[in-house]
């Protein structure tokens, strides 16, 4: 908020990301608990929970844009790459490092 000026949302994107991720912690805990205490591991059972939880992180992302467009006073370019910047970046370099 001090960056761009825009306090009001900074506390919206917040609370919508906050939203997300109680949601996202309370479908994805049972899910991985199930993976960590079964006997066999289950391929399926992975792979819905790594959907579930790319799904939630697109709609978090998504949502955040959408506030960012429709609340902002100042250049959304720019917010938009400091988004971006915090979102993405971050999980590009991740990628790289398990790709590795």
């Amino acid at each position: 908020g001090n960056i761009f000026e825009n306090d009001y949302t900074v506390q919206i994107y917040n609370k919508s990301t906050f939203i997300y991720q109680f949601l996202s912690g309370i479908t994805l805990t049972p899910l991985s608990l199930l993976l960590f205490c079964q006997k066999t591991r289950s391929s399926a059972l992975l792979k819905i929970t790594l959907f579930i939880a790319a799904i939630f992180f697109i709609i978090r992302f998504l949502r955040g844009i959408i506030i960012i467009v429709n609340t902002s006073k100042s250049n959304q370019p720019y917010l938009l790459y400091y988004i971006a910047a915090l979102e993405l970046v971050p999980l590009i370099i991740l990628w790289k490092l398990l790709i590795a």
